[in-house]
């Protein structure tokens, strides 16, 4: 339609008869004229909205099997005087005599009249259960009509009614009204919270009001908070089907009009879920079981031949008075704002310059396109100020505005506006003509500024920049991240695995470094059903030295049984030359470490001489204990610290060695569940029969009648190696995070200048709708998209960087010549990464909070940016 051929007739003042937003809006909307003191007649603006509304409740009553009837608007008194309603109903009743003298109303209801249908229609049991409903016109006189179409004296309703045999059949017919009338409020975007009320003059003893809320509600109101969250229109609904869980549920929580309201129990619900305020009744349904039936004597014959009165229930919705409730539900200062589902028209095409040519045929062709996509739009084709243009569309309040002005139209572009407050959309931009043939889409606009405004254009190029690096810097920060979280987690892993696969979880030494007793020490505590393996060993410090031309090494001797060193699985599975099977204990063989082999010059069947610190006298004067041993097996852990340092000799050749052939030096003892170590402790001096003293921190002394044992754990031997293992995690997650810092801060210097930049589109879209709130969420919008964008890039790079780090480790040192892992640094022959999804998760949170935070200045600047001063010199 166009505003040239439309009825519009918009008045700037609010008329001072006006009590309320509805009417003040209605009558300046040119929506209603006042023809007598609470009757109106419907110009075509309101009338659309009446449609609309007429619609959608029409649509909901067929859903649930009601069919449509029409009844008249003016009735005989004599229906009204055989229900006893005729001198109940009181001064709002309009009564007359026609020119025969009978005496007529003007309907304010129609239960007597739809109850005498179908009595003269409907004799059998058969021809019930019956929903019948009307859409018509009704006056009621009220003494002191006001707030407009809310509350006037001729309105326009829809009635259904029900009939049924009994109350079980009542009550189905009352909850498909029930749920028709939740969804038939949720499609006009309003949140309508069912009430238990009074039924008023109607009668009847099963009631409810539907409320929503509004300050100038004429009831007061009291809920529970669920009533707001909840969506109706998400439910399955079958109207065959049982709908008494879906009555349960919005009938649960407490809800109540003052009528009903019961100050006990609404104060058992918790504070922060009370709602007390004042509504707009929008609908009333009511079963009134045989009220109106049995005056009237509306009855079928059953199936026994037994006449019977038929259970009723009435169900109303003002649709007119909706009109006023969705305004009140739905305005800002600048008018209506109507939800899509109601309003007059979906879209306002304004032309700003109906001289301009191009302009003009730009809109022509626009609305054409519109109205062949079904679209129903209100093209303002008048030649007057553009700030008259836009003043009536926000006063009129469609959902979509689009304005076309002379530089857009030489563009090709035009301003979209949406003022639906209920929806995610909102705020002012500039969209691309579409070409002939595409049907236009409306997206997210405030999504579509914020995008826009982050691409490069040639003369932003520099703001754009600053845009790129800060995304690169959230992407490496996020990346370098992740990746070192992962190395730091693989490397704490791999190293525990590694020193307790080597090594003992608690390890047990005598007094004075040696344990006579060990063989009974050791039977005893293998009985302990905690402990997996219990090892006796000689240990000791020596130089080995191998073949001529290469220097000699220290090592860590450990003398054991064969049968023990076969049991220790990480060792069994490391070796990478010869057998275990040949470390027999009558022969002076060893067992050695691949990288200490490879620095002596040892290789299997080599001989090695182990040299003690222990000095012993010969003719040729004092010497160092020496023995020479055959190389029977080569080990590799993975481990640096072990692979060039450990050699296993037989334990009766250790004992010689070390000369304790009258017991070990240590007791090896692992567990069967590395977390009962702890408790492990009293219980082998249990086993000893010994007492326990913790006087050595984590190690134990273990007081017997032939000896004090020291009881220590893998934890006490490691503590400072894990400790500096966790401070430098620590310090590297900080310093990294300060990557992630600095990206941040070029965000908010990039948005402030985009912001200076953008300074007078902003200005317009304020100018021409645009709520502060809108401007905010844009450039939030375009800030928080950086910083999502980098950390899933950072999130991506670090994974595949983390999954490969080993193989990109052995890249580098294929490249360069340059191992990045030394394994003499790191003791690990292996760079190990674990990804751990919790880390993952920390580090993108921590970047999209610190992304957001720094977004919020330069959003609240653009907010705050004043529109006459941004255009002062434009």
């Amino acid at each position: 339609m166009r505003s040239t051929q439309f009825l519009l007739p918009t008045l700037r003042e609010n008329p001072a008869e006006a009590q309320i937003v509805s009417h003040r809006l209605m009558l300046r909307a040119g929506m209603v004229r006042q023809t007598a003191a609470g009757i109106y007649s419907w110009l075509p603006l309101g009338f659309r909205v009446l449609k609309n509304i007429e619609r959608i409740v029409r649509e909901e009553q067929d859903a649930t099997g009601c069919q449509e009837v029409l009844m008249p608007t003016v009735q005989s008194a004599d229906l009204w005087k055989e229900s006893g309603r005729y001198e109940a109903y009181g001064k709002e009743m309009l009564r007359f005599l026609d020119r025969h003298e009978r005496e007529m109303l003007y309907g304010p209801t129609n239960e007597e009249v739809i109850t005498d249908i179908f009595r003269t229609s409907c004799k059998s049991y058969r021809d019930v259960p019956k929903l019948l409903y009307h859409i018509q016109w009704k006056f009621r006189d009220e003494v002191r009509p006001r707030f407009g179409v809310m509350r006037g004296r001729e309105f326009l309703m829809k009635d259904a009614y029900s009939f049924d045999l009994d109350f079980a059949g009542a009550k189905r017919a009352y909850n498909k009204m029930f749920v028709a009338y939740l969804r038939t409020f949720a499609r006009m975007g309003l949140k309508a919270i069912p009430m238990a009320a009074d039924s008023g003059a109607i009668g009847g003893d099963l009631s409810h009001e539907f409320i929503i809320l509004a300050e100038t509600g004429e009831s007061q109101v009291f809920c529970d908070k669920s009533f707001i969250e909840r969506d109706v229109l998400s439910m399955a609904v079958d109207y065959e089907s049982d709908l008494e869980p879906i009555v349960k549920t919005w009938t649960a929580d407490y809800a109540a009009t003052d009528e009903k309201h019961d100050a006990g129990k609404f104060d058992k619900i918790p504070a922060d879920r009370r709602v007390e305020a004042r509504g707009i009744e929008v609908g009333h349904i009511f079963y009134f079981g045989t009220k109106y039936s049995d005056p009237l004597k509306a009855q079928v014959q059953t199936q026994d031949g037994q006449n019977v009165t038929l259970h009723m229930g009435s169900y109303g919705i003002g649709v007119s008075r909706l009109v006023g409730a969705v305004i009140e539900a739905s305005h800002d200062p600048k008018g209506i704002i109507w939800p899509e589902a109601v309003a007059p028209f979906r879209l306002g095409l304004i032309n700003l310059k109906v001289a301009d040519a191009a302009c003009t045929k730009l809109c022509d062709d626009l609305y054409g396109k519109l109205r062949n996509a079904k679209v129903e739009v209100l093209y303002d084709d008048r030649d007057i100020r553009a700030g008259e243009k836009f003043a009536e569309m926000d006063l009129i309040g469609l959902p979509w505005q689009m304005v076309v002005g002379p530089r857009g139209a030489g563009q090709g572009m035009v301003e979209l506006t949406n003022r639906c407050k209920a929806g995610n959309l909102g705020g002012s931009g500039t969209e691309p003509v579409h070409s002939p043939g595409r049907q236009m889409i409306f997206g997210s606009f405030e999504r579509m500024v914020a995008m826009r405004y982050l691409r490069a254009r040639r003369q932003e190029g520099f703001v754009s920049v600053i845009a790129g690096f800060s995304l690169l810097g959230i992407a490496l920060g996020v990346g370098t991240l992740i990746v070192v979280m992962s190395v730091m987690n693989g490397f704490h892993v791999e190293l525990l695995d590694k020193i307790l696969g080597f090594n003992s979880h608690l390890n047990l030494t005598g007094n004075g470094g040696i344990v006579a007793n060990y063989d009974a020490v050791t039977q005893t505590l293998r009985t302990l059903p905690e402990i997996d393996s219990v090892t006796p060993t000689v240990q000791g410090q020596v130089f080995a030295t191998g073949s001529q031309g290469h220097s000699g090494a220290g090592a860590l001797v450990k003398a054991v049984r064969q049968e023990d060193l076969q049991s220790r699985a990480l060792i069994a599975k490391s070796i990478v030359a010869g057998s275990l099977k040949d470390f027999v204990p009558d022969d002076d063989v060893a067992v050695m470490g691949e990288n200490l082999a490879q620095s002596i010059g040892a290789n299997i069947g080599s001989e090695v001489t182990l040299i003690t610190p222990i000095v012993q006298t010969t003719l040729a004067g004092p010497i160092p204990r020496m023995k020479t041993f055959r190389i029977v097996a080569l080990f590799n852990v993975g481990m640096y610290q072990y692979d060039n340092s450990i050699v296993f000799i037989p334990f009766e050749s250790g004992q010689v060695l070390f000369q304790k052939k009258a017991g070990a030096t240590d007791i090896e003892i692992m567990a069967k569940n590395i977390q009962d170590v702890p408790k492990l402790k009293p219980e082998i001096c249990g086993a000893l029969s010994g007492k326990l003293d913790f006087n050595l921190g984590r190690s134990a002394i273990c007081a017997t009648t032939d000896n004090n044992y020291v009881i220590g754990d893998w934890e006490q031997a490691n503590a400072d190696f894990f400790t500096a293992v966790e401070v430098e995690r620590n310090v590297m997650f900080l310093i990294l995070t300060l990557i992630i810092v600095v990206a941040a801060f070029n965000i908010i210097s990039g948005q402030i200048m985009m912001v200076k930049d953008k300074g007078r589109n902003i200005a317009i879209m304020r100018t021409m709708g645009a709520t502060r709130g809108m401007i905010l969420r844009i450039f939030l919008i375009s800030g928080a998209s950086i910083g999502v964008i980098g950390t899933a890039l950072g999130c991506l790079l670090g994974y595949l960087f983390a999954a490969n780090v080993d193989n990109i480790r052995h890249l580098i040192q294929d490249v360069f010549g340059v191992d990045p892992f030394n394994p003499v640094i790191y003791f690990l022959s292996k760079l190990p990464a674990i990804v751990d999804p919790w880390n993952v998760v920390l580090i993108s949170a921590m970047s999209l909070v610190l992304t957001l935070l720094a977004s919020l200045y330069p959003a609240w600047r653009a907010a705050r940016l004043d529109p006459v001063e941004a255009l002062r010199y434009e």
